[in-house]
């Protein structure tokens, strides 16, 4: 892939990159993100938007498809996990209510395992400051997979939002 070329005509580019090479992908999305987001759509509200699991091996594997899945190739939906959970929110090609129908989810959850979980923890705690870092650990104490912490983050939109009666739709298959 070259990184020129950015952003691809087709989508999964990003499939065959290793991790450094997912990483920059992502910065790029975020960064013609912000760039060019005078120029980005006000999403419809209803939106459905299929997740391919098939395609998700790590967390960079996540954000990657997330972010095509809602904003096409090269899209942006979040490059970290609380990148993430704030586009969840609206205002980055998707509007409350929604749905993410994740295909294939259990292929996806076999690899964002309590492994996958561990290391996103540490990284959270090596880059930021000792007592957030604290807070995040405690406040997923009772997650078993980073997969868990994902569908956790999907499905509380709407409590977090304080609109319960907006939905915020996640189908597993």
């Amino acid at each position: 892939m070259a990184f020129e070329n950015f952003p691809p005509e087709q989508k999964n580019q990003w499939c065959n990159l290793d991790a450094s090479g997912k990483t920059k992908w992502l910065d790029l999305a975020r960064k013609r993100w912000f760039r060019e987001s005078k120029n980005h759509y006000i999403a419809e509200k209803g939106r459905t938007i299929e997740l391919p699991g098939e395609l998700i091996r790590c967390e960079l594997d996540f954000y990657c498809a997330i972010g095509e899945a809602v904003n096409g190739p090269g899209g942006y939906f979040g490059a970290w996990f609380h990148g993430f959970d704030d586009c969840l929110f609206g205002g980055f090609g998707l509007e409350i209510p929604y749905e993410i129908i994740w295909k294939n989810s259990k292929l996806s959850k076999r690899h964002l395992d309590s492994n996958a979980l561990e290391a996103w923890l540490q990284e959270d705690m090596d880059q930021d400051d000792e007592e957030w870092a604290r807070e995040v650990r405690e406040s997923w104490q009772g997650a078993e997979t980073l997969f868990d912490v994902l569908v956790e983050a999907i499905g509380s939109v709407p409590v977090r939002f304080r609109k319960p009666e907006e939905a915020v739709k996640l189908t597993l298959r």
